[in-house]
Parts: C-alpha cells; structure tokens; sequence
C-alpha cells in the first residue's frame, strides 16, 4: 500500500485501468442522431475559452445546483464520459495547452468509512471530487449514486512541467455531507498521468479537439430530442394526459451541463439550449399551472 505523499505515474501503456473506457454496457450505443442543420457554428472565440468565462456565462439554475451540491445528470452520463476517457490519448506528451482532460477517479480496496463502525471499506459511497490543477481555479464535479468510480472532464486545461495538482475525492452523503476520502497531491510531469494515493487514483488523459467536438454534437442531440418531445407535450392532448414531463426536462438540463463540462458554457450550443430550456419551461408552465422549475 502507498505511504506518505502521493506520487504522480505517467501510463505509458492502454492496458492500466482499462477498466475504466467502457464498462458495465455503458458504451453500447449512441442516441440516435437527429437533424443537424441550423446549428450555431460550434466555435468559442479564442479570448472566451477559460473556466472563468464559463461560469460567467452559466445559467442561474445551473449556479444554483452548484451551490446546493445538486448536479443534474443525464440518463447515460457514464457512457459519455466513458467515451470520451477511452478515446483519451495514451502516447506520452510533456504538456497540455487550452485542452480537455478527460479523468478517471476509483477508490481502493483500502479506502476506508470514517463514519461507519470499525471504519469497513466504502460499499456505496456517492463521490465528488474538487480539482485543482496548476494555476486554474478549483474545478468541482459529482459522480453518480452508489459507486466506486467517477469519470468527469475539465475544458481549456493548459499545464506545463512541474506544476501543482491536487485532487480531494469525498463521500457526499457521509455524516458530515462532504467526508474527505482522500486529497492527492503531485506535480505535473506529462500526459497522460495518474495521481496514486492512500485510498483513490486519478487517471487522466488529453481528448482530442475532434472527439470532443462530435461528443458535444451527440449530446445537443440529447437535448434537441428531450426538447421535442417537451415542446410536444403542449401541443398534444394525449401526452399531457401523461403529465409534466419531469424526465425530458432533466435530461435537457443534463445535456446542457455535460456540454458545459466539456467545451464551456460559453460554447455556442450551450447558449442556444439555454435559451431554449427557458423558453420551454415558460411554456410548460403556462400548461402545467402550479408545476415550476427554477429558471
């Protein structure tokens, strides 16, 4: 078992943590694509691309779920970070400039409940990890109920040799609400790299521009779908019969923050969707009198 200060291993080979692309049927389809034509030009101005521009663009749902710790999330989010840490790039690089990370985070066989009797290894803890890498500002991200594991990305990375980076993994739903697993701590010596620690490892790897492009292109397909069928629901009869449609409303809501994760909520199909998840929500509540969504 690892003692004292967490190392930073650079993976030169596909096999480590292979686990870690596809797993579990996560990777056994994509949604099926919808129309594409009179979409906004998917580019973000060079001066926009940072996290700060990001989340001075971000909705105020979105600040909201942030700051309460409730993320929403799409039905098949795993497989689409999955997707993603599996096209990663694995050829040694010494350094990363206005990229994407995509990462993986799984907790040890030694990883153990503070807040349980006899401290016995996490059964099925709800992760959350605080990131912070170089000179950037502390990245946040949820992974999904009752798991070991957790994939997440961070866009307009840039970092050089011998830079900080430090990752805190916590039980969300411990006693406390935020009980620390593990916070590893490295310097930065190349891509792809790996964080080992006491009770977690990190793994992450640089996403190709075009694999990320097309990933936010499946993922506004997400969101045009969810979309439809809420727009729908207004005009038809049948399906407000079937009541508010709290399943298309979260998956629009899910895209839209997975799009934000990957390419910035400044990027153009982001603006475009959160104009459209309001408009949708106004209408829906002029059809669902007394049923309302935070804005």
């Amino acid at each position: 078992m690892p003692t004292g200060r967490p190392t930073l291993l650079i993976l030169i080979t596909l096999g480590l943590l292979g686990s870690a692309g596809c797993a579990c049927g996560e990777c056994e389809g994509e949604p099926p694509a919808v129309d594409r034509s009179g979409r906004p030009a998917p580019t973000i101005p060079e001066g926009d691309r940072s996290e700060l521009e990001s989340r001075k663009a971000a909705p105020g749902w979105a600040l909201r779920e942030d700051k309460n710790g409730q993320q929403s999330r799409l039905s098949d989010m795993e497989g689409h970070l999955s997707r993603l840490f599996g096209a990663g790039l694995t050829t040694p690089d010494e350094g990363i400039r206005d990229g994407l990370l995509a990462c993986y985070v799984a907790l040890k066989d030694t990883a153990k409940d503070s807040n349980a009797e006899g401290l016995i290894p996490f059964s099925e803890p709800d992760l959350a990890s605080r990131l912070t890498f170089g000179q950037h500002p502390e990245i946040a991200r949820r992974g999904g109920e009752d798991r070991r594991d957790m994939r997440l990305t961070i866009p307009f990375i840039s970092l050089k040799k011998g830079q900080k980076l430090r990752v805190k993994i916590a039980d969300r739903d411990g006693a406390s609400n935020d009980d620390l697993i593990d916070d590893l701590r490295a310097n930065f010596e190349g891509l792809p790299m790996m964080l080992d620690g006491e009770a977690a490892t990190v793994e992450c790897r640089a996403v190709p521009d075009a694999v990320r492009d097309e990933r936010v292109e499946i993922l506004y397909d997400v969101f045009t779908q969810a979309h439809a069928y809420a727009a729908a629901v207004q005009r038809d009869p049948a399906a407000i019969e079937e009541g508010y449609p709290d399943i298309q409303v979260n998956e629009m809501k899910g895209a839209l923050r997975l799009i934000a994760e990957i390419a910035g909520w400044q990027h153009p199909y982001a603006v475009e969707g959160v104009q459209k998840f309001d408009d949708a929500l106004q209408h829906l509540e002029a059809t669902f009198p007394g049923k309302r969504e935070a804005p």
